[in-house]
């Protein structure tokens, strides 16, 4: 087994996920009022099926969001990258890659935000937050960015795979 010289863990934040909670208490109170109680919510109420289906489908929108999770892993052979629910497990040998280094970049310019991402270049980017990432030039000259909170550790982590 590969040593591990470094792993990260990202996930969404709990404040994004408790600012995409207030909409969904919104609709379960709207059920609440026009089922239950027997009150129109709102001026033009939408029919107690459509309540229940918007309902539904937002909560399992934040499900999708609450389960996104990027992890990340350098090894003494390569680095390691699932981003669940989208992949797991895709490996990037040392050997098969032109270079890799830490950079500070812009998400929303690059790429429009972040997530599992194509930008404007055809370079693909797996980011939840932030400005930092690993960049990998593979053998075909295509570019990945691999974000990362913790770039300080990640470049140590770097500068140990070189000293082997």
């Amino acid at each position: 087994m590969d040593k591990i010289l470094f792993k990260e863990v990202q996930r969404n934040g709990i404040a994004l996920f408790v600012l995409l909670l207030l909409p969904l208490l919104i609709f379960v109170y709207g059920i609440y009022q026009q089922i239950i109680m027997g009150m129109p919510f709102g001026d033009k109420p939408a029919s107690d099926t459509s309540l229940i289906c918007i309902t539904l489908f937002y909560a399992l929108f934040l499900i999708f969001i609450y389960s996104l999770k990027l992890t990340t892993v350098i090894s003494s052979t390569g680095i390691a990258v699932s981003y669940s629910p989208f992949f797991k497990d895709r490996f990037y040998s040392f050997d098969a890659l032109k270079s890799i280094e830490v950079e500070r970049y812009s998400p929303y310019l690059k790429y429009l935000g972040h997530g599992y991402r194509k930008g404007f270049d055809g370079s693909t980017a797996y980011t939840v937050k932030g400005d930092h990432a690993f960049i990998l030039i593979l053998e075909d000259g295509s570019k990945l960015r691999i974000g990362t909170q913790q770039p300080h550790d990640a470049k140590m982590a770097l500068a140990r795979v070189n000293n082997e």
